[in-house]
C-alpha cells in the first residue's frame, strides 16, 4: 500500500485531520477545511491520498494543534535552531513533536487548549544582496524597471519563526524531505503556550515604529511643544519610568536592557530597552505594548498611563513637562 495513504488512515484513525498535498505544497482537493474538524472518511482514502504526492496535518480543529515553524534558511547566524532549544528548554520541548522540513527547518508541534491563527513571530530586515535579488527577479519575470526597483525598496523582511495554528497546516513524512525527529503530539498549558510564543518572538529583529503618538502634529503649531516632545524622547530615564509601573531590570546584553512585566510569568524577560537607538519594544502579549513596535520615550509613558488613564493624552504630557521647567 501506498505510504502516504497507509500514514492518512493511521492519522485518521487516531482523530487527527489530514489532506493530500501537490508537489507545490497545495492541498489537492477543494474546501479542505471542512475535514479540520472530521476528517476524511476512512472509506475514501485510497482514492484521495492514492495520487498525492504528499501529505498534510491540519491545525487547530478538535485537537487545538499548534505548529512553531522555524524556517533556518533564513538565518544568517546558523546558531538560531540552538539558541532557541536552549530558550525553550529541554523539558518544554520533549512534550512536543519534532519534524523536520525539506528546507532544513524544523517544526514544533503540540497540543493546546489556546489556538490561534497563524501568526509571524520573529523576522529580520533583509539585507542589500536580497533586496537586489528581488529587484532581479522582478526584472527576470518581465516587470518594468520602475516596478522591479519598488518590489526591491518594499522587500524589508525575512521571516524565521512563524505559528501554523487554526486554519493552517502543515507537512509531515512521508512527504518528501520531511521526517521526524523525536517526541509525540502532547498537551502544554496556556502558560506553556504563551512562553513559547514570547520566547520565539525574542528572536525578532525587525522593529516597526510605532505611530500611536506621533509628535509630528506639533511642529506646525507649536515649535516649543515638538522640541519638549523631542527633548523629552532623548533624556528620559526609560527604564526607571518601566520600573516605575512594576516592571523591573533582569539584566543587559551589549546595548539592550532586558525587562520583565509585571504579574507572573514563565519568561526570563518580556521586554528591551535599546540604550542606543532609545527604542522600547516587547515579545509578549501580556502587556499593553504591541509585540515588536518600538516605543520612544512619549509613546512608553503614554501606553503606560493610558493603562489607568484613558484621559490622559500627548496634551496632558507637554503640560507636565512645562510645568516642570
Amino acid at each position: 500500500m501506498h505510504s502516504i495513504v497507509k500514514t492518512a488512515k493511521k492519522y485518521i484513525e487516531k482523530g487527527y485531520s489530514v489532506i493530500p498535498i501537490t508537489k507545490d505544497k497545495n492541498p489537492s482537493i477543494q474546501s479542505w477545511g471542512q475535514y479540520m474538524y472530521t476528517p476524511i472518511s476512512l472509506s475514501i482514502v485510497e482514492d484521495v491520498f492514492g495520487p498525492a504526492w504528499g501529505i498534510a496535518l491540519l491545525m487547530g480543529g478538535k485537537n487545538h494543534l499548534t505548529a512553531i515553524d522555524v524556517d533556518l534558511k533564513y538565518d544568517l547566524t546558523n546558531t538560531l535552531w540552538n539558541r532557541l532549544q536552549e530558550e525553550i528548554g529541554e523539558e518544554l520541548l520533549s512534550k512536543m513533536w519534532i519534524n523536520k522540513t525539506m528546507n532544513g527547518g524544523y517544526h514544533l508541534v503540540f497540543s493546546c487548549s489556546k489556538t490561534e491563527g497563524n501568526q509571524k513571530l520573529a523576522a529580520r530586515y533583509t539585507t542589500d544582496i536580497e533586496k537586489i535579488e528581488t529587484f532581479q527577479q522582478e526584472l527576470d519575470k518581465g516587470s518594468l524597471a520602475e516596478v522591479a526597483l519598488k518590489a526591491g525598496y518594499s522587500d524589508t523582511t525575512r521571516v524565521l519563526i512563524e505559528t501554523r495554528g487554526h486554519g493552517g497546516y502543515i507537512l509531515i513524512a512521508p512527504s518528501p524531505g520531511y521526517q521526524t525527529i523525536s517526541g509525540k503530539i502532547q498537551s502544554i498549558t496556556t502558560e506553556e503556550y504563551d512562553f513559547v510564543l514570547d520566547t520565539c518572538r525574542k528572536f525578532n529583529t525587525y522593529i516597526k515604529p510605532t505611530k500611536n503618538y506621533s509628535i509630528d502634529k506639533f511642529k506646525k503649531d507649536s515649535g516649543s511643544a515638538s522640541d519638549i516632545l523631542a527633548s523629552f524622547n532623548k533624556t528620559a530615564d526609560v527604564v526607571s519610568i518601566l520600573e516605575g509601573y512594576g516592571w523591573t531590570q533582569v539584566g543587559q546584553d551589549g546595548t539592550r536592557i532586558k525587562l520583565k512585566r509585571p504579574g507572573r510569568s514563565m519568561s526570563k524577560d518580556s521586554g528591551w530597552f535599546d540604550i542606543e537607538n532609545r527604542i522600547f519594544w516587547v515579545f509578549s502579549t501580556s502587556t499593553s505594548f504591541k509585540v515588536c513596535e518600538g516605543y520612544s520615550a512619549v509613546d512608553v509613558i503614554l501606553t503606560l498611563k493610558n493603562d489607568s488613564d484613558d484621559s490622559y493624552t500627548i496634551s496632558s504630557l507637554i503640560k507636565e513637562l512645562t510645568d516642570e521647567t
